[in-house]
Formats: C-alpha cells, structure tokens, sequence
C-alpha cells in the first residue's frame, strides 16, 4: 500500500513500482489489491479540513509537522471536495482506502459513510 502525496499519479507510479517488484520476485501483481491509507476530515471548508489534520502531528512531531504531512495522503474540507481526491485515487487503481480520521472520529465515520451511499462505493 503506497502511501505519499496528495497527487494520485503520484500513487498510481508507486503503485506500479509494487507492482513490478512483485512480479520479479515471482508473485502474480493482479493479485494484489491498491489501497490507500490517508487522513482526511470533513469540515465546513478546506481550511479548517487542514487545521484539523494538522493539529495532531504538531502536537505529536513539533517542528517536523509540516515535512511529514507533505510525505502522507491527507485531505481535509466539505464533502464535495472529498469525493473527487478519493475518486482521482479510485480511478488510478486504488481499491480500498484505510482512513485515519482527524477530529470526532464518530461524526467522521458518519459523513464518509454517508459519501460512500452517495457515490455507490
């Protein structure tokens, strides 16, 4: 499971990296599954979405905060602005993505879940 950037051809070459390493070492790469771990949190807007994400690495990070969340998948905003970065990863091979919530881990599930109806996924 690739993890990285917000960009899903970022993904989808990291992808193909595992992909290929699996088939040199004999392995059959269409039995492997694309999946992405992310941060996402579903807020009234886009930068509160990012407040919230970011709160809890500079609690647990410091001052490395800002480098780490630049290596990982994170997404913060409405709910229409959530749909269309997990469908850009959907639609290079991602299928199954692991959130990490950030803020009330409940009302997060909740919204997604919701999202997930909407979207037929």
């Amino acid at each position: 499971m690739p993890t990285g950037p917000d960009d899903p051809a970022v993904w989808a070459e990291q992808w193909e990296t595992v992909k290929s390493s699996a088939a040199a070492a004999g392995r059959d790469p269409g039995a492997l599954v694309g999946a992405l771990y992310a941060t996402v949190t579903v807020a009234e807007n886009a930068e509160i979405g990012e407040e919230r994400i970011m709160d809890f690495p500079r609690a647990y990070h410091g001052p490395v905060a800002e480098e780490i969340r630049r290596g990982e998948a994170c997404c913060g905003g409405s709910v229409e602005g959530l749909g269309p970065w997990l469908q850009g990863f959907v639609d290079v091979g991602v299928r199954q993505i692991v959130p990490r919530f950030a803020g009330d881990h409940e009302a997060q599930m909740d919204a997604v879940a919701r999202f997930r109806r909407a979207r037929g996924w």
